[in-house]
């Protein structure tokens, strides 16, 4: 939320920017921020996950939070690689291989929640063969959209564009199975996605991942209230006849 009201302001501010100059550059601006300006966004992402939940209230339906066993998934390697964009990333460093923590995270501020974008739902957890490496169920995958929990960013929406082919191109001497493309910062990374780690919801430790897919019956609008109609004018008394 906070990237998307400055982005453009700060490219307007500075043209010769590339993309990841520009990342740094919104990082900077809200590392600079005090903890009462930041709460502006903590609020507006939390409003928009109590949005989501009442509209499924209302609805009738329990809202998706959360999935069955999962995977973990490591950050992309080589040049340019670093974790999307977001109100307080982490210094780019060299892949390592990411181990999930025994315990949930406890909430950050600042950190993006876990929110299924409008019209999505949490799919069901791929096979193991999809997720192995240069597999015709893996290329399936390609197109989907997805959900990661980005250490010190949060949840962040990106697509699977490209499943890897070369065997030679690892994490932590891992295949990478997917890159992915994520539209916060228009970068692409390389991911070794894995079952072990897939689960969304609030409670879902670092690192982790779900797959999405357009939600057949999601929640309905909600109507704005009909105005009521104004009361009818009492009649006046009848006139008595003269005496």
């Amino acid at each position: 939320l906070f990237c998307n009201d400055h982005r453009d302001a700060t490219k307007m501010e500075n043209p010769d920017l590339t993309a990841v100059e520009l990342v740094k550059q919104l990082a900077s601006q809200w590392n600079s921020m005090t903890d009462a300006d930041k709460q502006k966004y903590v609020d507006l992402a939390s409003a928009d996950v109590e949005r989501y939940k009442n509209e499924c209230k209302e609805a009738g339906i329990e809202p998706k939070v959360g999935g069955e066993g999962t995977k973990k998934r490591k950050s992309k390697g080589g040049e340019g690689s670093k974790s999307p964009a977001a109100p307080a990333p982490e210094p780019e460093v060299k892949p390592k291989k990411v181990k999930t923590p025994s315990k949930s995270p406890k909430p950050k501020p600042g950190l993006l929640p876990f929110v299924l974008p409008k019209g999505m739902r949490q799919s069901d957890a791929p096979s193991e063969a999809a997720l192995s490496f240069g597999t015709s169920e893996g290329a399936e995958l390609v197109g989907r959209h997805i959900l990661y929990n980005w250490r010190g960013v949060g949840w962040c929406e990106g697509t699977i564009k490209q499943q890897n082919t070369k065997n030679k191109k690892t994490i932590d001497n891992d295949p990478i199975n997917f890159y992915v493309h994520y539209e916060l910062d228009d970068n692409e990374s390389a991911h070794v996605l894995e079952l072990k780690a897939y689960k969304g919801g609030d409670d879902a430790p670092l690192d982790a991942w779900v797959l999405l897919e357009e939600d057949p019956d999601p929640p309905a609008e909600s109507e704005p209230p009909s105005e009521p109609e104004p009361p009818a004018e009492p009649e006046p008394p009848a006139e008595s006849d003269p005496p």
